[in-house]
């Protein structure tokens, strides 16, 4: 893959006296058939508490919901995927962020790759041990909120923005276009989803909160990291959701491709 400010005409020559010049060598597969895939536990464990040796203020809580295994057929899911952890995002920027002012950048991040995986929705806070209980309570109570559905046409147009404005300057810079060309021989839908964007406009209301129902509804994998000394290990309980709060735009991820091997 082949991107910057050179012509066409020159690249075929770069790569013919280069990388087109070695022997040809038989095509082989090296991914392998009994390759371990991740699946999440049913029903959860319990709330785990782990301890580091680091900073003594420093402190870590991960909640993460199990998705569905991906596969090409599912782009369209993908992306309201995508427009729900966008909206989880904005829940927790204006809750743990601006209101209990916890955490400075707390983020919901997908991981939906090829290879077999059960992907997920993870929030994954860094905090102070004394918050880590309450940003614990906090999050369940947002995924609550929009499990409920709990959200209007407005708060999922205010998450929608900022993909489709991505979708607009996408391809002004090189980063977009070596992430969709990488790898495309062996994953075409990366050309198909690229041609697809227009796709997030169509999705709708109802479709999120669907989305909302059936994976935050969930119990999800918990995990406090706190010092080895200090805080004491408590993890907090579900709390009945509240009104939603009004959520901030939030910058689009992008999905990662690992093969299986």
């Amino acid at each position: 893959t082949i991107v910057g400010d050179v012509s066409e005409a020159r690249a075929l020559q770069a790569v013919a006296a280069t990388l087109g010049a070695i022997p040809a060598r038989a095509r082989t597969s090296h991914i392998r058939p009994n390759a371990p895939v991740v699946r999440f536990p049913r029903p959860m464990p319990p709330p785990i508490t782990v301890r580091h040796d680091g900073p003594p203020d420093k402190a870590i809580v991960s909640l993460t919901w199990p998705l569905f295994v991906w596969t090409p057929e599912r782009s369209r899911d993908s992306k309201v995927i995508d427009l729900l952890s966008l909206l989880v995002s904005d829940r927790l920027t204006t809750d743990i962020r601006e209101r209990l002012g916890s955490s400075y950048s707390p983020r919901a991040n997908i991981s939906l790759d090829p290879g077999g995986d059960e992907g997920s929705l993870m929030v994954d806070i860094q905090t102070n041990p004394g918050a880590a209980a309450q940003v614990n309570t906090e999050v369940r109570r947002i995924a609550a909120q929009l499990a409920a559905g709990d959200f209007t046409a407005a708060d999922l147009e205010r998450a929608r923005r900022p993909l489709l404005d991505f979708g607009a300057s996408r391809q002004l810079g090189n980063e977009w276009w070596v992430q969709t060309l990488n790898g495309s021989w062996a994953h075409p839908d990366q050309l198909a989803d690229a041609n697809r964007w227009s796709d997030y406009s169509a999705i709708t209301l109802d479709e999120l909160r669907a989305a909302a129902r059936r994976y935050l509804s969930a119990e999800p994998l918990t995990i406090t990291v706190l010092p080895r000394t200090g805080a004491p290990a408590a993890a907090a309980a579900p709390t009945p959701a509240a009104s939603p709060a009004t959520p901030r735009p939030a910058t689009p991820r992008a999905r990662g491709r690992a093969g299986r091997r």
